[in-house]
């Protein structure tokens, strides 16, 4: 969809496009610069000529990348201001917002949506002749002296050269769009009606249990009560003072993260009970906490979602990142109410989770509508980089095979040990290391082979019902029984070894090394601005995360040559992502997975000035 701004109060325009003045504002987003408008042309502000127009749209059409970027090309004015109070988004440009909304009004206004195969200039023709007929039709029933005067309605229609100009620029906008498939629909930018499922930003708060946000956007206001589970731990850490216990003073702290984030009161305490304990080490590194995490009360400006126990590490970054939003859990579906920011129009929402970065690419809109600001693309480019089965073949369909591990769909043509993992899986749950088909079928085919143990089971059960055994019968029975399950399960995986696994498990070769490097990108429509990775050393050379010994990790570069690699592999994705490989023996990168949302490295184990930088760059770049 493409969406543009429209300044000035020209009434044509607001009818073409909708009611401005009904739709909430958008604070996230300033309206474009206004060249033409009936006030414009009649105040003592200079006008651009007109035959300047088209060069000016078509050079902010090439200028701005997305409806997410703003152009700065010139400062915001009164027109401009007016236009975002009613509603109006960013402007493509400083002429575009205009111009288009010139080539509705010249084409009659009635649709915002244009038919394809329709030019610009047609619909003006067409458009203009309608009107013609109609304003003729209404002169004849019209008394004189309700008539306008000539000089007011040549004021209210924009001058020819600007239709023309307006015209070109929307058959320059949809041309390319309707070549990809898109829909361009022109509409204000800002937030669009109360979705019939949705509803409006009133209805969600209301459904959330949102109410009014605090204007230092959280943490407890001055003369306010302290809340009741806070209060019970500040107690507890008072008696830790007392009682110069450092080790429950600090274990107090980490269950203050779990359940309430803890209060400059609360560290103040537990630094006191170190002092008195003369434990140095927990005091340094309560210290260092506080001083990382800045103001307890700065005004939240990142929700990464949904909360899956990283609050404390990201508040180390100390610029307003939280980890606390709860959506989407996994009880959430469809219809269910989406988050609403405490701020809205001044905080990212970005997923920690694969099920949450799909969820906001779907909802995107939406999200945008609550006064969310969020960078994400197509729901299917997500779904193709987090499912790794699809991940591996997009390499290979693409060229791009030599730099991930060989992959095989029968387990009878492996070559072992290799890794046998779920096509979309987290944490390396279900994860294992396989050394023959057996061990594979048993890791991937669960559920069959424990059908296959009860069939055996069911036939021993049924065969002891009628013979009454003695003990030592009893025991043979049970030898015997393992024995025929066992035999089964073998025939069964003799059988089955032939078979592909299907597409929800991915069984990949095994690469042997202790270090394993984790690259956080951040992309914009597949271009990479942005760049930090973290490298691993582990405590064996064959091994399965998390189950293995971290001996350290440290923050290197990453070279050129591998970000190439990434650059391709992202084609269409915009948003935060992280790629896990490692290195063959001859250098060349070998890519396992990657995940599209923030990983654990960024949170946790990339330095903390680091990730504010990547933050603060994007919140610069799509503000």
């Amino acid at each position: 969809e493409v969406r543009v701004a429209v300044a000035g109060p020209w009434a044509g325009v607001e009818r073409a496009m909708g009611n401005l003045a009904a739709a909430p504002p958008a604070p996230t987003f300033a309206a474009g610069t206004a060249l033409w408008s009936p006030t414009a042309a009649s105040s003592a502000e200079p006008t651009p000529a007109a035959p300047h127009l088209g060069a000016a749209a078509a050079a902010a059409l090439r200028r701005v990348p997305c409806p997410l970027g703003t152009s700065r090309a010139a400062p915001p004015t009164a027109a401009s201001s007016a236009a975002a109070e009613r509603g109006g988004g960013p402007a493509f440009g400083p002429a575009v917002g205009v111009l288009a909304g010139s080539a509705l009004a010249a084409c009659g206004g009635g649709r915002a949506r244009r038919r394809r195969g329709v030019s610009g200039q047609a619909r003006a023709a067409a458009g203009a002749e309608v009107q013609e007929k109609k304003t003729a039709g209404k002169r004849g029933r019209r008394k004189a002296s309700a008539a306008k005067p000539a000089a007011e309605v040549e004021a209210e229609a924009p001058p020819a050269p600007l239709q023309e100009a307006a015209a070109a620029v929307v058959d320059e906008v949809e041309k390319p769009l309707w070549a990809k498939g898109l829909s361009p629909v022109w509409a204000p930018f800002g937030p669009p009606a109360p979705h019939r499922r949705y509803g409006s930003v009133e209805d969600h708060r209301a459904r959330a249990g949102v109410g009014r946000p605090r204007p230092d956007g959280g943490g407890v206001e001055e003369g306010a009560a302290e809340d009741p589970d806070v209060a019970k731990f500040h107690e507890e850490l008072q008696r830790c003072v007392e009682g110069a216990d450092a080790a429950k003073a600090a274990q107090l702290i980490e269950e203050m993260w779990k359940k309430k984030e803890p209060t400059p009161k609360s560290y103040k305490l537990a630094i006191a009970a170190c002092d008195r304990a003369d434990d140095e080490v927990r005091a340094s590194l309560l210290r260092e906490d506080m001083r990382e995490i800045g103001a307890f009360r700065e005004a939240t400006r990142f929700h990464m979602a949904p909360a899956v126990m990283w609050n404390r590490q990201v508040r180390r970054a100390g610029c307003g990142v939280r980890n606390t939003v709860e959506w989407p859990g996994k009880r959430w579906q469809d219809g269910e109410p989406l988050p609403v920011p405490e701020r809205p129009g001044e905080c990212w929402l970005i997923p920690s989770q694969d099920p949450a970065a799909v969820q906001v690419a779907r909802y995107q809109h939406h999200l945008r509508h609550l006064g969310w600001k969020v960078l994400t693309c197509h729901a299917d480019v997500i779904e193709r980089l987090r499912n790794k089965a699809v991940l591996m073949q997009w390499f290979q369909d693409n060229g791009l095979g030599e730099f991930t591990p060989a992959s095989y769909s029968v387990p009878s043509k492996a070559k072992f040990p290799c890794i046998i993992k779920p096509a979309m899986g987290t944490y390396g749950r279900d994860t294992a290391v396989a050394y023959s088909a057996e061990e594979v079928l048993r890791t991937a085919c669960r559920n069959d082979i424990y059908a296959v143990e009860s069939k055996i089971q069911h036939e021993i059960d049924y065969y002891s019902r009628y013979h009454k055994n003695g003990k030592d019968e009893e025991e043979e029975n049970w030898s015997e029984t393992m024995a025929k399950i066992d035999k089964a399960i073998l025939e069964w995986c003799e059988e089955k070894q032939h078979e592909e696994l299907g597409d929800k498990w991915v069984l990949q070769e095994l690469v042997p090394g202790q270090y394993e490097f984790s690259t956080t990108l951040l992309v914009f429509q597949g271009e990479i601005l942005d760049v930090a990775a973290t490298r691993y050393q582990y405590g064996a050379e064959v091994y399965v995360w998390p189950r293995v010994e971290l001996l350290k990790w440290e923050y290197v570069a990453v070279p050129k040559a591998h970000v190439d690699i990434f650059r391709k592999a992202v084609v269409g994705f915009s948003g935060i992502l992280n790629f896990n490989y490692k290195l063959r023996k001859d250098g060349k990168i070998c890519i396992f997975e990657a995940n599209p949302r923030v990983g654990g490295d960024l949170a946790f184990d990339i330095p903390k000035p680091r990730v504010r930088a990547m933050l603060e760059k994007m919140d610069a770049l799509f503000c």
